[in-house]
């Protein structure tokens, strides 16, 4: 898959200091995952206390983008942090309920929930 033009990867306004709100959308695949990859250590390198991955706009993810996310709430939880993924739809919920990591990950209906989890 390439990189489109509705691919997001953003940091959205947080509400508050030593919270970090990633904005994601788009078909998230190999083509994204480095951008992803240093837009997630950006966020690490500020010691957040917590990252709120808001994939509402998210309608693929592949395998290599899953990795990415586990690599981001490992690193944060040995940082003392928390991930948060918020608003994950269908095709995103099934490759979580396949892999089994739905159980891993904190996951919020939305970004607002994801910030109060």
């Amino acid at each position: 898959m390439s990189d489109a033009p509705d691919i997001r990867l953003a940091r959205a306004a947080a509400p508050e200091d030593g919270v970090v709100v990633l904005d994601l959308a788009g078909e998230l695949d190999l083509a994204v995952s480095d951008r992803f990859r240093s837009l997630v250590d950006e966020a690490i390198a500020e010691r957040p206390r917590l990252v709120v991955a808001d994939i509402a706009g998210v309608s693929f993810m592949d395998s290599t983008m899953l990795r990415e996310l586990l690599r981001a709430h490992r690193t944060l939880e040995e940082e003392g942090s928390r991930l948060v993924v918020a608003a994950v739809q269908p095709p995103v919920q099934r490759l979580l309920e396949l892999t089994g990591t739905d159980e891993l990950f904190t996951l919020a209906s939305d970004r607002d929930e994801g910030l109060t989890a």
